[in-house]
């Protein structure tokens, strides 16, 4: 688009600003640099795997930043994972929509059962890590387990 005059290509600026703060204040040209600086960048896409050396209740994976939404599914290269009677349900899936934290396990008869609220996630800024912990570990519940070497593939925005 060709601007005619300064106060055009000004108010287009102006106009484009507003449009991705979402604002409806007057901009003045000297404060374009910024207003255009404060325009959040987006999402940046991580990843991470992890493989836990025993079955375990709790994984951390090593992140670049905090986590606003993830996934986190078991990814082994052959085979499926198997439930095993009620001694254990193997973890699937854990994710997260930025407000609850899913998760998906194995049953003792192969269904797959879809949970909300039985996992936290907690991120660690000074250590750079994302933790996921079925809140029931050590209850007579507690038998949702990462398995002891499958690697578990977390795929994250921060």
């Amino acid at each position: 688009m060709a601007h005619t005059s300064l106060a055009s290509l000004f108010g287009d600026i102006a106009d484009a600003i507003r449009a991705k703060t979402g604002s409806s204040a007057s901009i003045v040209a000297d404060v374009f640099p910024t207003a255009i600086a404060a325009i959040p960048a987006g999402l940046t896409m991580g990843t991470a795997t992890y493989t836990p050396g025993s079955n375990t209740y709790t994984i951390s994976f090593a992140v670049s930043g905090e986590p606003q939404y993830f996934c986190c599914m078991e990814a082994k290269t052959s085979g499926a994972l198997e439930p095993s009677g009620s001694t254990y349900f193997p973890v699937v899936a854990v994710w997260y929509d930025g407000t609850t934290v899913y998760y998906l396990r194995l049953g003792s008869s192969s269904k797959v059962y879809n949970y909300s609220g039985k996992f936290t996630q907690t991120y660690s800024s000074t250590e750079g890590t994302l933790t996921l912990k079925d809140t029931t570990s050590g209850s007579s519940n507690a038998k949702t387990w990462f398995l002891s070497g499958v690697p578990y593939k977390l795929l994250y925005f921060y």
